[in-house]
């Protein structure tokens, strides 16, 4: 993949760098995670303080256009990107395990509960 940068600004308000680069590449568009690597191979930055904001594939291109984003802290980076775009670069919080899911009984079919209801009364 061959990654070039088109913009880089520095944005002191919300302490960050802003990257606009163009990634080409040959099939298919690559999944996020790989971009990123290949983003943080290319500018050397700390890969848990950058986010891939925006995707732009052209029609029928082998390229496309990256918007990305790089925090001076992690504090920042949370506060202002939003949570689809720290999931979709796979950052923040990790996946909490989900308790075990409970086996249901199996229940008796109506004829027996009836039965059993038919049995208590007479025992009363």
């Amino acid at each position: 993949m061959d990654f070039e940068i088109k913009e880089k600004k520095d944005n002191n308000l919300l302490e960050r760098t802003e990257v606009d680069a163009l990634l080409s590449f040959e099939g298919p568009t690559p999944p996020v995670p790989e971009m990123r690597q290949t983003v943080v191979q290319k500018l050397g930055c700390n890969p848990d303080l950058m986010v891939i904001r925006k995707v732009e594939p052209g029609f029928g291109e082998q390229s496309v256009k990256l918007r990305v984003h790089i925090y001076k802290s992690p504090a920042q980076l949370k506060k202002i990107e939003e949570k689809f775009v720290l999931k979709r670069n796979k950052l923040g919080e990790e996946k909490k395990e989900e308790p075990p899911k409970e086996e249901k009984t199996e229940e008796k079919p109506a004829e027996e509960k009836k039965e059993e209801k038919a049995e208590e009364k007479k025992e009363e």
